[in-house]
């Protein structure tokens, strides 16, 4: 609670000048426009930090901006079973986003029309980065919800918690305008190991290229030597590893799964699954010119980085742990030397 409140008071010092002498929402035929890129300069100069995040949906993703004051929040079964894919909040969750998916059959204005029957004000046709939206509030909730149609019969609700907090309204509205679909082929982090060897080099590691072999193929890895080839149990073997790497104390591992697919299945479609298996924090990424999916495990504080070098199979890289200091930083060179072996 301490942070929020000294998030809160840093927001009110810098934003207001910021904001000011921003007209950042647009009002035509009693629609309010948004468009992130109007936000974008103005969110930088009020000097709050922040990160996109990845929302899978279904044939599409979703793409919204959470300031760091907020981390994902892994879904309890209670919230899956009622469709929350996404959640994040603030310590003690004193401040929440919680985004669900639904399904709906009928239009996204034919839904707006039923809000108030079930108890929802201020219903607000909005056009949020080209995309149409319904805004709506729910008092004896405390909340405020966008609601969208990203595709045919799917319903993708965001709410905010509380409503009731001043302070908190244009940190909403600025969330709100981030909303967007993320486009094909868009990588919200690129990795290119040629662009770090220099600066891995002077850093003096003791460390070399693991190769991993996948049988038709093989894969590449940089790795401090600290980290140890093990051996592979049968009860590993039979969960698909095909290699695994720890220190001596095993505080910290590496495992590498190979995955056959019997059945035919996209890096887009196994990214769209991981909210129903417990995962947060899903982006796509671009690991030396390989498409990829990273995300994490909280409960097993693990985060996974997950390849389709082939229609065939997934490679998945596993790290653990990430709650140690410095480890989440360590984890990212390593996934950063990922690639395919000359």
């Amino acid at each position: 609670m301490k942070k929020l409140l000294a998030f809160l008071l840093t927001f009110a010092l810098l934003a207001p000048a910021a904001f000011a002498s921003a007209d950042l929402a647009e009002e035509t035929d009693d629609t309010y426009n948004y468009n992130w890129e109007d936000f974008a300069e103005t969110i930088a100069e009020a000097g709050i930090d922040g990160d996109f995040y990845q929302i899978p949906i279904s044939d599409v993703t979703m793409a919204i901006w959470v300031p760091d004051l907020f981390e994902p929040i892994e879904l309890a079964q209670e919230y899956i079973d009622q469709n929350f894919i996404s959640a994040f909040g603030t310590s003690g969750n004193a401040a929440t986003i919680a985004v669900q998916r639904l399904s709906l059959t009928m239009s996204l204005e034919d839904f707006a029309a039923l809000l108030p029957d079930y108890g929802a004000s201020n219903v607000t046709n909005l056009v949020i980065n080209g995309m149409p939206a319904v805004g709506y509030t729910q008092e004896k909730n405390d909340s405020m919800t966008v609601s969208f149609m990203p595709e045919p019969e799917c319903l993708v609700e965001y709410t905010f918690w509380p409503l009731s907090d001043e302070n908190l309204e244009t940190i909403w509205e600025c969330v709100i305008a981030s909303i967007q679909l993320a486009g094909e082929d868009e990588y919200l982090i690129e990795y290119n190991w040629d662009d770090i060897a220099e600066e891995i080099s002077e850093m003096g590691i003791d460390a070399e290229f693991r190769p991993i072999n996948m049988g038709d193929f093989t894969m590449t890895l940089w790795l401090p030597n600290a980290l140890e080839a093990q051996e592979l149990t049968q009860e590993y073997i039979d969960q698909h590893y095909v290699a695994a790497f720890a220190d001596v104390d095993w505080t910290a591992t590496v495992g590498i799964q190979y995955i056959s697919l019997t059945n035919p299945l996209t890096l887009e479609d196994f990214k769209a699954s991981l909210p129903s298996f417990g995962a947060t924090e899903i982006v796509d990424i671009l690991v030396n010119g390989m498409p990829a999916v990273c995300y994490v495990i909280a409960e097993q504080d693990s985060g996974t980085v997950t390849f389709q070098p082939d229609p065939g199979c997934l490679v998945e890289y596993t790290f653990w742990p990430l709650s140690v200091d410095g480890a989440s930083e360590a984890w990212e060179y390593v996934t950063a030397s990922i690639q395919m072996a000359d």
